[in-house]
């Protein structure tokens, strides 16, 4: 990893993964409780937050 650019992304990624499981885990009461009351079905947005974190881990 001698590019920093190559490092930053892989410093996102792996970002990504370890945030992506509290969508699942203990934090997801405190998740939801932080989604703005005019955006529907806050689980559903938890939920679909978390399968972008993977996706974005993936894409990077």
């Amino acid at each position: 990893m001698n590019d920093w650019g190559i490092a930053l992304q892989f410093g996102v990624a792996v970002m990504f993964l370890l945030t992506a499981p509290g969508h699942w885990g203990k934090l997801r009461r405190e998740l939801i409780a932080m989604v703005p009351p005019r955006l529907p079905r806050p689980a559903f947005v938890v939920t679909l937050t978390g399968w972008m974190e993977i996706a974005g881990a993936i894409g990077m």
